[in-house]
Parts: structure tokens; C-alpha cells; sequence
């Protein structure tokens, strides 16, 4: 399997600054999260063939990028995974807050409780109180 990309610019000049691959690739943060960027870089940066960009992955390459691409967006996705857990347990206490604050500085019994009176909702963030 491979895969040609042909995109038409404008211009001749438009075509040259379509091609965004060695600016990226200078920014610290991209370079923390791939490592390897100046090989994906290689790969997709098209060929300037007048006013269009010519881009073509053979299987070998495919292959190379998603090798490379795997690890960082596995980590990605785990740091987002994690971030959404924090937020949801940050919302749970604040629920539990609210409600003690209602309740005599009593916490509920069960999580359950929240939602039935409107603490939180059934995504886990807090709603306007009884």
C-alpha cells in the first residue's frame, strides 16, 4: 500500500509557504514530544513541483512513521486519561463540599446521593444545588 497527496496552491511562492514542516520543528515543545521529528519531517514534507505539493509514503515509511508516532501518542493519550481523572475527583469533592455545606458538615453516605440531589451530574460535574 502507499500514498500520493497532490495539493495545489495559488502560486508558486504560496506552494513554498504551504510546506510548515522546519518551522514546527523548531519549537521546544514539539521536539519534547517527538524526539524523532526531523524523521516524520523527512517523510511528509511534500516536493515543491511549481505551484504543487507532491507527497507520497511508500509502506516502508508508513511503517516507520507509525513506529514512530506510536510511543508519544500513547503517552498522550495516557496524560489526557489522567487529566480527565483528576478533574472528575476534583468535581467529586467539590460535590461532597457543597453537600456537607447543606448537611451540617455531613458527608454523604454514598456517591450515589450526589446525583440523586443534585450535586453532581451523571458526568460528574457539579450542578446548581436544591
Amino acid at each position: 500500500m502507499s500514498l500520493k497527496m497532490i495539493v495545489q496552491s495559488r502560486s508558486d511562492e504560496s506552494a513554498v509557504i504551504v510546506n510548515c514542516f522546519q518551522s514546527l520543528g523548531r519549537q521546544k515543545n514539539v521536539r519534547q514530544l517527538l524526539p524523532d521529528f526531523d524523521k516524520i519531517a523527512a517523510m511528509l514534507t511534500p516536493k515543491i513541483s511549481g505551484d504543487r505539493l507532491i507527497l507520497t509514503l511508500d509502506d516502508k515509511q508508513i511503517d516507520t512513521m507509525i513506529t514512530v508516532l506510536r510511543p508519544p501518542l500513547l503517552r498522550a493519550r495516557r496524560m489526557a486519561k489522567r487529566t480527565a481523572s483528576m478533574n472528575n475527583m476534583r468535581q467529586i469533592i467539590l460535590a461532597c463540599m457543597m453537600f456537607a455545606q447543606d448537611h451540617k458538615d455531613q458527608w454523604p453516605d454514598k456517591l450515589s446521593q450526589l446525583v440523586e440531589k443534585n450535586y453532581l451530574s451523571n458526568g460528574c460535574s457539579p450542578t446548581k444545588r436544591g
